[in-house]
């Protein structure tokens, strides 16, 4: 559960960052890279806690095991 939590406030967090830099800067390269970078983030995050949390850290553990 705080996984999610965590992952949901980082997210927040590069999303306001993110939004401060388009609305000060206001260029349209940027303004598309910018809504890419933030969707590719969601997305990945979204799948990352929807399979349960620990996603690459927990892969590379349970290789490192055998």
């Amino acid at each position: 559960m705080m996984d999610r939590i965590f992952a949901s406030i980082s997210m927040l967090g590069v999303i306001a960052f993110l939004g401060v830099v388009m609305w000060f800067v206001r260029e349209p390269d940027l303004i598309i890279v910018t809504v890419l970078v933030i969707g590719i983030g969601i997305i990945y995050i979204w799948r990352d806690v929807a399979a349960g949390g620990q996603g690459a850290i927990a892969d590379r553990l349970d290789k490192s095991d055998d």
